[in-house]
């Protein structure tokens, strides 16, 4: 699975850390950032690909289109969040919740999808241009309380629940707080190893967490952070690398916290 924030904004502030792209419309700039993508899946193919900040829906047409060259014809659709998912596998989306931006700024949200016998959550927390930490915090315990309710309320649990995406927050305590708000113990395995404005603006990496329904009644629930890989040959794509995570297997009948080929 590969999880990408791909700075498609309606204006040119997409690419405020890439002046030499200032001058790119919006639908050359999904043209390339989906090119880029499919050559990455030709060398390395993936299942399942989760984009955040596709904020137009011109730019998700080219994108939707690039995907269904290499087999990704299921698709959660265009929405004003941005968020939007990518599969081989038949997907709907079970829940999507914004929170309100400051502004004009785009509204952050995450989005929860069934996906086979799976849900997967994408999200994009609020970052400090329309937000701050307790915002992202706040949204960290709401998504918690969901996935809780999701994975010992229904009739059927999922064989596995997975958070994904731009969490907005770097390394430190305020990471390991928002981790725990969302249930997880923090692994802090990602280090920033790209900076702009002579390290004034530090790289923040997209995170995945698995939780399982394996856990007794009554039991605390803690989701588990995977150890994702950076995708680094997709050189100036976007203001963020991708990265690629491992999945359990979706036809295993019971999953635990081991995982599969990174697909």
């Amino acid at each position: 699975m590969v999880t990408l924030n791909a700075c498609l904004l309606p204006s040119h502030l997409r690419w405020i850390f890439r002046a030499h792209r200032l001058c790119e419309g919006l639908e050359t700039a999904a043209t390339r950032v989906g090119e880029a993508l499919i050559a990455h899946h030709q060398s390395a193919p993936f299942e399942t690909l989760h984009l955040q900040e596709v904020f137009e829906e011109r730019a998700f047409v080219i994108l939707a289109a690039r995907a269904r060259e290499v087999g990704l014809v299921h698709t959660s659709g265009f929405t004003r969040s941005g968020l939007c998912t990518f599969s081989v596998h038949p997907l709907r989306i079970l829940h999507e919740r914004e929170q309100r931006s400051l502004g004009e700024a785009r509204p952050k949200a995450w989005q929860a999808i069934e996906l086979g016998a799976c849900v997967h959550v994408n999200v994009h927390f609020a970052s400090e241009i329309d937000g701050s930490h307790p915002g992202r915090v706040a949204q960290a315990s709401e998504l918690a309380e969901w996935i809780a309710g999701c994975l010992a309320e229904r009739s059927e649990p999922p064989q596995y629940l997975l958070v994904i995406g731009d969490t907005n927050e770097g390394e430190g305590e305020q990471y390991a707080v928002l981790a725990r708000a969302l249930g997880v113990r923090p692994q802090l395995q990602l280090k920033p190893s790209y900076r702009w404005l002579r390290g004034l603006v530090v790289a923040r990496f997209d995170r995945a967490y698995l939780f399982t329904s394996t856990q007794s009644k009554g039991e605390s629930r803690q989701g588990t952070e995977l150890t994702g890989r950076v995708v680094t040959d997709l050189p100036d794509v976007s203001d963020h690398y991708a990265v690629r995570f491992g999945l359990p297997v979706l036809s295993s009948p019971r999953v635990g916290v081991a995982v599969c080929d990174d697909k």
